[in-house]
C-alpha cells in the first residue's frame, strides 16, 4: 500500500502480508510495476490507466463515484465500489484488458493548444 502524505498514519495497523509505503518519490515509476491497483478516483486512477494497469476502484467521493462508473461502462477499470468489492472475483485479472484507451498523456498540450488560441 502507498501512503500520500495526507493519510493518517496508523502505528497499530500489522499485515505481513500488506507492505505499507509513505510518500513514494517518482510515484509513476513504482507503479509500472504493477499489473494491478486499487485506488480511490483521483490522479492515480489516470495514472494507472495511462500505464495499463488494472484498476479496481473504492471512490471516496460523489465526482469519483461520476468518474468511476463512466470508466466502468467504458472498461477502463475492472470495477468500483466498496460494496462490490466485496463480490470481486480476482480470477477476472488475467483476462480484463483496457479497450480503446483515451487516456495518451497528451491531455497538457491539447490544453496549451486551447489557451493559446484564447490568447492569440
Amino acid at each position: 500500500m502507498i501512503r500520500g502524505n495526507q493519510a493518517k498514519k496508523d502505528t497499530n495497523f500489522k499485515n505481513k502480508k500488506l507492505l505499507i509505503k509513505d510518500n513514494i518519490i517518482r510515484i509513476g515509476e513504482y507503479f509500472k510495476k504493477f499489473n494491478f491497483v486499487i485506488t480511490n478516483g483521483g490522479t492515480t486512477l489516470f495514472e494507472n490507466i495511462y500505464l495499463n494497469n488494472k484498476v479496481y476502484v473504492l471512490p471516496q467521493t460523489n465526482k469519483e463515484k461520476i468518474i468511476s462508473n463512466i470508466f466502468f461502462q467504458k472498461n477502463y477499470i475492472m470495477g468500483f465500489g466498496f460494496q462490490n468489492f466485496y463480490k470481486f472475483d480476482l480470477n477476472k485479472l488475467n483476462n480484463f484488458k483496457i479497450k480503446n484507451n483515451s487516456i495518451d498523456g497528451k491531455g497538457v498540450y491539447r490544453i496549451l493548444h486551447i489557451i493559446n488560441n484564447i490568447f492569440k
